[in-house]
């Protein structure tokens, strides 16, 4: 089966479910349960759509899309005109992979539909947040616009670096490059690793009250029992973290940067290849696989980082996600998850994905 197929008919489902507001259901942000507002979803499944009338020309899913953008726009989802309502529960912006999510349809579209009202909204959304020069990280924009903390998640960092720096290279616009350099180039110190090529999960602060935080909390989770929640999230995060590495790089290749980091990248590359199929059959699926689909992100980091694709290593981290996680009864990937809702919206991971030869049980 081809895997363009798969995704026309997720299309096609996602065509009758869709609110006469443009918008689709939310769901509770997997294994973490935050209640979370349509926003993230309609991002996600905005982008499903569009990709598939980019490969079929069906207007049908254009005219869905555009709906799901303009839903992204509306001024409902920004109760004080300036940071985006990503969730209920949590913090109400997700750090900042919340507003992250929210615009990313809104910049590959804009650019491909040429539409500056959505480029411009992305692009106000990104200047919104503050940048740390000191320590070369964002800092968390608050629903009101207020400053809030740095956000300490790697993922969260790399994931805004990379709409940023998409966003400011189709505008031009010179701070947002600027910072979004500083971040990939201070990423030799900052980013920091539990083993060779595992990306811990957050920021690994120095000086005395940091060190005896980190040791505290290790503590607490000691207390409940979770031993490894650490380990366990930068493992299920690893396949994420590739993807925001790969997709920043699939849009803005030519960036100087790439030649400094490039041997982390990799390292966290063959990491994946030594761990395949990274916990998948221990039954530890809390972060990786069930709620981040880590056969699709491995699978599009290996199209983007190799000069020539390894198709048979794609094609085996693919066949892994669909056969375990997709439902082709339902056709959507919301199959052995905790969070069927998201987990399916999350299958726009793939969109630039090739049309690989993938191989089915149907089960």
């Amino acid at each position: 089966m081809k895997f363009y197929e798969i995704l026309l008919k997720t299309s096609e489902k996602y065509l009758k479910m869709q609110n006469s507001d443009g918008s689709f259901k939310s769901g509770h942000n997997g294994p973490w349960m935050d209640r979370e507002s349509n926003v993230r979803n309609t991002a996600h499944i905005s982008l499903i759509l569009f990709r598939t009338y980019e490969i079929g020309n069906n207007m049908e899913f254009l005219n869905a899309s555009k709906r799901a953008c303009e839903f992204l726009l509306m001024d409902k989802n920004r109760p004080y005109k300036k940071n985006v309502l990503s969730r209920y529960s949590g913090d109400s912006t997700n750090g900042i992979i919340g507003p992250a999510w929210a615009i990313e349809p809104l910049i590959y579209i804009g650019n491909r539909l040429q539409e500056p009202r959505y480029l411009d909204f992305a692009e106000e959304i990104v200047l919104l947040h503050k940048f740390n020069r000191k320590r070369k990280l964002w800092h968390i924009s608050n629903l009101n616009g207020s400053v809030g903390k740095i956000d300490e998640t790697f993922n969260h960092q790399l994931w805004f670096a990379y709409v940023a720096l998409t966003i400011g290279n189709i505008k031009n616009n010179k701070i947002i490059l600027n910072y979004c350099n500083e971040f990939f180039n201070g990423l030799e110190n900052n980013l920091t690793f539990l083993e060779k090529g595992l990306i811990e999960h957050t920021f690994r602060r120095k000086g005395f009250k940091y060190i005896i935080k980190k040791r505290l909390i290790d503590l607490y989770e000691l207390i409940k029992g979770n031993v490894n929640t650490t380990f366990k999230r930068s493992r299920g995060y690893l396949g994420f973290n590739l993807q925001g590495f790969a997709l920043a790089y699939y849009f803005n290749p030519e960036m100087k940067f790439w030649s400094k980091i490039n041997k982390k990248i990799m390292d966290s590359m063959d990491y994946a290849m030594a761990h395949y199929p990274m916990d998948l059959m221990s039954g530890d699926e809390s972060y990786g696989w069930a709620y981040n689909p880590t056969g699709i992100e491995i699978a599009f980091a290996l199209q983007c980082f190799n000069k020539i694709p390894k198709e048979k290593e794609i094609i085996k981290w693919l066949n892994v996600q669909l056969n375990n996680y997709y439902d082709f009864g339902a056709s959507m990937m919301a199959k052995n998850t905790c969070d069927p809702v998201t987990s399916s919206a999350r299958f726009y991971e793939s969109i630039f994905l090739d049309n690989y030869d993938v191989f089915l049980n149907n089960k």
